[in-house]
């Protein structure tokens, strides 16, 4: 199947439809690298209120290395750490991401950079979240001023 140009013609097309499902576009189709699509926030909404989705995103992956393609798959999964961890888009994707999408990447030292990533994201995240807590905290503390 793989030698069979038209099916991997179709294959990718299918693809990028799917990740456009996702609110995502592919921008490279050499690199795998993928970035939002225009319609991202209703299709992140939708991911967040179906997570039926994450498992056919997994299925995805999968397909993904089977198919010759194993070099897409850390564009995608960074593209869901990012969406999640940094820009806190996609808050019910997270689990499925460490469970699921990282657990698909089939190059080892992929993986490994993605771990590393997902935890240097989490640390940053942890740290603005306290930083964040602690301005809360100081602002309820300052006297309120009284209304003439």
């Amino acid at each position: 199947m793989k030698e069979d140009t038209a099916v991997m013609d179709r294959f990718l097309r299918a693809y990028e439809l799917m990740l456009g499902f996702y609110g995502i576009k592919l921008e490279n189709k050499k690199t795998g690298s993928v970035t939002r699509n225009r319609n991202y926030l209703e299709r992140f909404e939708n991911l967040n209120n179906h997570t039926h989705n994450n498992l056919r995103i997994t299925r995805i992956l999968k397909c993904l290395a089977l198919l010759g393609y194993e070099h897409f798959q850390a564009p995608l999964v960074k593209f869901f750490l990012e969406e999640t961890l940094l820009h806190n888009n996609l808050k019910n994707v997270k689990s499925s991401i460490t469970s699921h999408f990282l657990k698909a990447v089939k190059d080892n030292k992929e993986y490994r950079d993605l771990k590393e990533y997902e935890s240097s994201l989490r640390a940053s995240r942890e740290s603005e979240i306290r930083k964040e807590r602690k301005l809360e905290w100081a602002v309820s503390c300052w006297p309120k001023q009284k209304s003439n």
